[in-house]
């Protein structure tokens, strides 16, 4: 039996988004070291909103899984996507978070 080429295709999208934020995370935790996540975004438009407020006060942050997330907002709108910010500053992102 074979597969349907968008079949193919789709599984190749998919494991493309995953390598992409895979890399998105290793290059930010090679720079800002242990990280843990400061809030869990249910709606990806506001995502660039908590990451422009993080990183305009000093606060450095990533998208966990925002690739994959972005491909999957019709089909899994409850998978959120976790703002990841260093260790050191989890309190510092938690508190602009906040207000």
């Amino acid at each position: 039996m074979e597969a349907h080429p968008t079949a193919l295709v789709a599984v190749a999208l998919v494991a493309t988004l995953i390598v992409l934020d895979g890399l998105d995370e290793w290059r930010f935790r090679v720079t800002h070291g242990e990280l843990t996540t400061a809030l869990e975004v249910q709606r990806l438009p506001e995502v660039d909103a908590v990451l422009h407020r993080l990183s305009s006060n000093g606060v450095p942050a990533v998208a966990r899984a925002r690739h994959y997330r972005a491909a999957l907002q019709f089909f899994g709108p409850s998978v959120p996507v976790e703002v990841m910010v260093p260790v050191a500053r989890a309190d510092d992102a938690k508190a602009l978070l906040a207000t």
